[in-house]
């Protein structure tokens, strides 16, 4: 086990560096205006077709990819370096592909943003009418151990329609989410995830609240494919930080973990598929 790096005598330790205060500032600005242009977006497509919805979803994440590209270079830059560690989309990839392959994955985004903007004006019977369900028999059989349901997933596809499909169905479902700086933003996003009929703890939430949810039999969902050190696992042959959370849960209430993602067709019809992993009993271990 590697020690403490070591820590000089005096006060500039403590003190943190200019850039590190700019940071939460900077990012309330951006949510500000962020809050501002999507609230009229939403307005807009909630007032179209789907179809029309969805192309502008692709224009509007072509849209980000460029302003990526040309002036906010850093979350272009660092999934450039992904796609190159991973060797996606396929190894050997030539940067040419590489950016094609990014600008596809904006388009895809701006989709899924679309569609979680249209929520409030979309019925039950519509969101079936697109979505393709294999594996709800696991999860139904894993809510009536009564022992409660860690639903993993990943920010893969579009992870925000399970949820709301869930709520949809009258799934008890609460999610963890990572709350934003700025108070408005990060209270109409709560807001609209909650209209979608599931419930939010925000990221630091205590653990008790948790295990009050589990014990009552109801479903967690924890999207837990962001750098943490709890463990590190091979990803596509690259040693990624992950959490032991999800398993932690399982292990220590008698849950069942479910696996879940949601991808788009080329018909923008969405797969969610459901996978059940093995009961896991803190006694079997």
């Amino acid at each position: 086990m590697s020690s403490a790096p070591p820590q000089s005598t005096g006060s500039a330790r403590n003190t943190p560096s200019p850039a590190r205060n700019e940071r939460p500032v900077r990012n309330k600005l951006w949510q500000r205006f962020a809050l501002l242009s999507l609230t009229r977006i939403a307005r807009y497509v909630q007032r179209i077709p789907r179809s029309r919805a969805l192309r502008f979803g692709e224009r509007f994440g072509d849209f980000a990819f460029t302003l990526c590209r040309l002036i906010i270079r850093r979350p272009y830059d660092y999934a450039h370096r992904n796609l190159r560690l991973t060797g996606m989309p396929h190894p050997g990839a030539t940067f040419a592909e590489r950016e094609a392959f990014l600008r596809r994955v904006f388009q895809h985004f701006g989709k899924g943003l679309v569609e979680f903007l249209r929520v409030p004006a979309v019925t039950h019977a519509e969101k079936e009418s697109y979505t393709v369900l294999t594996g709800y028999e696991h999860f139904q059989e894993a809510l009536t151990s009564g022992k409660g349901v860690v639903i993993v997933t990943g920010h893969l596809g579009n992870w925000e329609h399970i949820a709301s499909f869930a709520g949809k169905l009258g799934v008890p479902l609460t999610v963890v989410a990572r709350e934003t700086e700025e108070e408005g933003f990060a209270a109409w996003i709560k807001e609209s995830r909650e209209n979608a009929g599931y419930r939010v703890l925000h990221r630091g939430a205590s653990l008790r609240e948790i295990l009050k949810i589990l014990k009552r039999g109801e479903a967690i969902g924890i999207l837990p494919d962001q750098n943490a050190d709890d463990v590190f696992a091979p990803f596509f042959g690259i040693p990624a930080g992950t959490t032991t959370g999800p398993a932690t849960l399982a292990l220590y209430t008698g849950a069942t973990i479910i696996y879940g993602h949601c991808v788009f067709d080329p018909g923008d019809n969405y797969h969610v598929r459901t996978v059940s992993y093995t009961h896991l009993r803190a006694h079997e271990t």
